[in-house]
Formats: C-alpha cells, sequence, structure tokens
C-alpha cells in the first residue's frame, strides 16, 4: 500500500516539516544555533550516501524534511528573539504613554 501511493509521497514533505518545527518548540532545551545546519548537512550527506537505495533515499528525504523544519523553527526564533536581562534588576524609571491596561491576578499589564 506504502508504494502504491508513491506519486503522493510528496505532500507528506509539509507535513514532516511542520513536525520538525513542532519538535523544535516542544524541546525543553535550546539547542546551539549552528547545530540545525550540521543536522541539515548530515542528512545531505546520506542523502547523496543513499541516493542508489530507494528505501534508504525516502527515509532520509523524510528525516531532511523534519530537520528542515527543526532548523528553520530555530533560526526564525534566533531572528526575531527579544532582548533578555542578563540579571535582576531592581526598581527602575520607565517613562512613556500608556497604549492600553489591562488588570491581572496580581498586578497589572501596562503597554507603554
Amino acid at each position: 500500500m506504502f508504494l502504491a501511493e508513491r506519486d503522493r509521497w510528496a505532500l507528506w514533505l509539509p507535513v514532516l516539516c511542520g513536525m520538525g518545527v513542532g519538535l523544535h518548540f516542544a524541546s525543553a532545551i535550546e539547542p546551539p544555533l549552528w547545530s540545525g545546519v550540521a543536522a541539515l548537512l548530515v542528512t545531505v550527506a546520506l542523502g547523496f550516501a543513499s541516493r542508489r537505495r530507494p528505501l534508504a533515499l525516502v527515509v532520509v528525504i523524510g528525516l531532511g524534511a523534519l530537520v528542515l523544519g527543526g532548523a528553520a523553527a530555530q533560526w526564525r526564533g534566533a531572528l526575531v528573539a527579544a532582548p533578555v536581562l542578563e540579571r535582576e534588576t531592581k526598581a527602575i524609571t520607565v517613562s512613556g504613554r500608556v497604549a492600553q491596561a489591562e488588570p491581572l491576578a496580581r498586578g497589572q499589564r501596562v503597554v507603554l
């Protein structure tokens, strides 16, 4: 049955990329930025090594789509990352105009 669906295998590539994105965000740790590129290079090398074995090539292409999704999520996250405070700060003074105020269970959320 799997071989009979051969003309539809390409439709699984976006699904596998999405699964790679999901696995990246489900991970408890943030891997180093170079690891996504390294994983892509390894899958490309595996693809070249398995190009004469059709079943192995199909598996490697699927793995490559999974890795591509995870690497894309990793790079996008790095591009849009907001600055993070390295240490806890004491009271600070902030000035601006209040755009929105929202009461919370404990305190308020204020958008300046």
